[in-house]
């Protein structure tokens, strides 16, 4: 599909939605930033700076050709659902929400980590997998313009981490532990502008809640569960001026776990949402 710019506005307009976008960055996504800040002394823990869990990372390009059609997400849901449960798309509801947003497409993604410790990107099978996280970011468009030349959109992060018991050995083998999942969003495009984003700050006791991102837009919610460990946006790869953000679980635990997440980004009218859609995992095997 041909990418076009809107149409033309008068120069005081782009001054407007100019201010608006840096209004809604510094009010509403000031909450991300005291997230950046309140973890940025605690990317790790002495586990990982003795001996970093092997790790994975994929991605792929998000686009209107590529996107999965309303039928195709619910089916992809069902899938989910029935492999996490309450850590699946969306959480604990199960079901997507009531919300005024009309759904514009998802785009989905598989990272797997191998029994060797080494990447397996959109692996067809989890037979030879230590982890494996599945994630998909949907995105929902504003009920209508305001008249700026853009089209508002709210974006619905997930993602999943499971381990496999690919690895199998005896009594004694070392177990495996999930350390790390991680799902975001690199936007780009004509007129492409991320603006706030959830969660603002670390979430570390479950249900956690995960709602619409900046006031005026709207959107789905929902709560998830958290077994151990934090849920944050991870500051190394989230920045305003990249256009980025990335939702990331941080923990050491057998269990499934989930993340969920919500930007508001904006592009081009008649543009349609554009981004790298990127997914991590990081799995280790337990010390006695």
């Amino acid at each position: 599909m041909p990418r076009r710019f809107g149409p033309s506005t008068p120069d005081s307009s782009l001054d407007e939605s100019s201010s608006r976008r840096e209004f809604l960055r510094r009010t509403v996504g000031a909450a991300g930033a005291v997230g950046l800040a309140s973890t940025a002394g605690c990317l790790g823990n002495l586990r990982d700076d003795v001996s970093p869990p092997p790790s994975a990372a994929a991605g792929t390009a998000a686009t209107a050709e590529t996107a999965l059609s309303a039928d195709e997400f619910d089916a992809f849901v069902e899938r989910q659902r029935d492999r996490y449960g309450d850590s699946g798309v969306w959480g604990i509801a199960g079901t997507e929400p009531d919300h005024d947003l009309r759904f514009d497409g998802a785009w989905t993604g598989t990272v797997g980590l191998g029994s060797d410790g080494e990447p397996r990107p959109q692996p067809d099978e989890t037979g030879d997998l230590r982890a494996v996280v599945d994630a998909a970011v949907a995105a929902y468009t504003a009920p209508e313009g305001d008249g700026s030349g853009e089209e508002r959109y709210q974006l619905w992060l997930w993602a999943a981490g499971r381990l496999t018991g690919g690895e199998g050995g005896g009594a004694l083998t070392r177990t495996s532990a999930l350390r790390r999942l991680e799902v975001g969003v690199t936007l780009d495009g004509d007129g492409a502008e991320m603006g706030p984003y959830t969660p603002g700050s670390d979430l570390t006791e479950g249900p956690a809640s995960i709602g619409p991102s900046a006031m005026g837009i709207g959107g789905p919610s929902t709560s998830f569960p958290i077994h151990s460990g934090t849920v944050r946006v991870a500051p190394e790869r989230t920045s305003f001026d990249e256009n980025a953000v990335a939702v990331q679980w941080r923990g050491d635990t057998d269990r499934t776990q989930s993340v969920n997440g919500t930007c508001a980004a904006s592009w081009a009218a008649d543009s349609g949402p554009s981004f790298d859609l990127s997914t991590r995992v990081a799995a280790d095997r337990r010390r006695f």
